[in-house]
């Protein structure tokens, strides 16, 4: 392999509109400084949500806060969410508590990747960890190929590992103000 020296590398200034040529065979390469910059991130806001993890028995939850941000590079999404609200019924009490409305799906159904919380008070059993996981069946209609957040507790009732356990909506407290926020990074399906 032969070395590269400064004097062998294509010449090439940006021009007025901002483009960084290479030209090759008389074929002209390049983009616009702000085009590289602005299609390698995407931001957005997201709405988050809880449900149950099939969206049967749902809990009637009225939000005074429940908003969120995302960035994605490539396939890596960085996102936060902060959700309020009071709780009129927890619905089928049962059922595994998670927070949908992510607008990007992970690569499978598998665990993806671990994320923070930040605070979480107003539940029966308080939040510890949680984790992001891919789309799989059933899903509430709304969240349909969309990654979702599997919020875990302590565990109070024998040895598990990490005692850790998910939530289910009996850990929502009826006519109590909840507030829950969250963030965290993972790797999303390719656009």
């Amino acid at each position: 392999m032969a070395d590269v020296t400064i004097s062998s590398l294509p010449l090439g200034t940006p021009s007025g509109s901002g483009l960084i040529p290479y030209s090759s065979n008389n074929t002209t390469y390049g983009a616009s400084i702000s085009s590289i910059i602005n299609n390698s991130v995407i931001s957005g806001v997201w709405t988050p949500y809880i449900d149950s993890r099939d969206g049967q028995g749902s809990p009637t939850i009225s939000y005074t806060i429940n908003e969120g941000k995302y960035y994605r590079i490539g396939d890596l999404v960085q996102f936060y969410g902060w959700l309020r609200g009071i709780p009129s019924n927890r619905g089928d009490t049962t059922r595994q508590l998670v927070i949908f409305g992510l607008p990007f799906d992970a690569p499978s159904t598998y665990t993806v990747s671990p994320i923070s919380i930040g605070s979480g008070s107003g539940f029966q059993r308080q939040p510890r960890a949680a984790i992001v996981y891919g789309y799989d069946s059933p899903a509430p209609s709304a969240a349909v190929n969309k990654a979702k957040i599997i919020i875990r507790r302590y565990y109070d009732g024998g040895a598990v590992a990490a005692n850790l356990t998910d939530m289910v909506l009996s850990d929502i407290t009826v006519g109590v103000v909840f507030d829950i926020q969250f963030g965290g990074t993972f790797i999303a399906k390719p656009l």
